[in-house]
């Protein structure tokens, strides 16, 4: 799947743009696949983002990356989806801080660009490299198969081990489903239940690629549990799933869940729905 995808790394000329740039050249580096370098100016960065644009494409010509530079004016979480609208791409991207009211508002930009984007995005705070240790958290449901093929791909090429995580949460609707998963979710694999068996396929599909994976089963809030293994285990990457159909567990991964995350972590994220 990883081979479909391009790259798409967002400029914005400030301090902030910089993770951006060094994760989307190492990933170029390890992929080896075309680049494209979006640079978004309001004006005021057009200086420095210049110089950044600069930097990047002489270190893509060094590592015989074929790339193209494209310069567009706007606000981030508008420009990106517009430019990237029908173009497979893994999307790499940072930000400065929004305001707090606006944020509370309109929400993030995080959540913006998983709503308007199709394709994988990578939020870069901090660049944490080489990349070794991976934590997938997907929600154990049908439509996280993309995103966890992408991980264990990203996985097998740089020989990163894999935790795949799935947090049980406290039944909040009364379902059989939700009661079985609950009560056993020690040997949730032991069970008949949908997750079970996604778990099960998901970790043959990782170790079919040679990827070194481990189960890692939680019970409790689904945001506060992803973010306690996150802390506890210090990833290089965390893979989310983000679906937005409806279904009986809708309220485990809906986009807030990821974008909560994200908020809270320092380590690059990866979304794909």
């Amino acid at each position: 799947m990883i081979e479909k995808f391009d790259l798409l790394i967002c400029l914005q000329g400030y301090p902030d743009s910089r993770p951006a740039m060094e994760y989307g050249l190492a990933l170029a580096e390890i992929l080896h696949r075309p680049v494209t370098v979006l640079g978004v100016t309001d004006r005021s960065n057009a200086a420095p983002l210049e110089e950044l644009i600069s930097e990047t494409t002489s270190k893509l010509t060094e590592l015989g990356i074929v790339y193209q530079v494209v310069r567009l004016r706007g606000v981030l979480d508008q420009v990106v989806p517009q430019f990237a609208q029908g173009q497979n791409f893994i999307t790499l991207f940072n930000a400065p801080p929004q305001p707090v009211m606006r944020r509370l508002v309109y929400g993030g930009r995080f959540r913006h660009m998983m709503a308007a984007l199709d394709g994988p995005i990578i939020r870069v705070h901090k660049v944490c490299l080489p990349i070794q240790k991976i934590l997938v958290s997907t929600g154990a449901l049908a439509s996280a198969v993309p995103i966890e093929t992408l991980a264990f791909e990203l996985a097998s090429l740089t020989k990163a081990r894999v935790t795949l995580m799935h947090v049980v949460p406290p039944v909040n609707l009364d379902y059989e489903i939700a009661r079985e998963a609950a009560a056993h979710w020690k040997d949730l694999l032991e069970t008949d239940t949908p997750q079970a068996a996604h778990l099960k396929d998901a970790l043959e599909r990782a170790r079919q690629l040679g990827v070194e994976v481990e189960l890692c089963l939680r019970h409790g809030p689904v945001v506060e549990e992803i973010l306690a293994q996150a802390r506890a285990h210090q990833y290089d990457l965390i893979a989310m799933g983000s679906p937005y159909s409806s279904h009986n567990l809708r309220r485990l991964y809906r986009p807030n869940v990821t974008a909560s995350v994200a908020a809270e972590v320092d380590c690059p994220l990866i979304t794909f729905h």
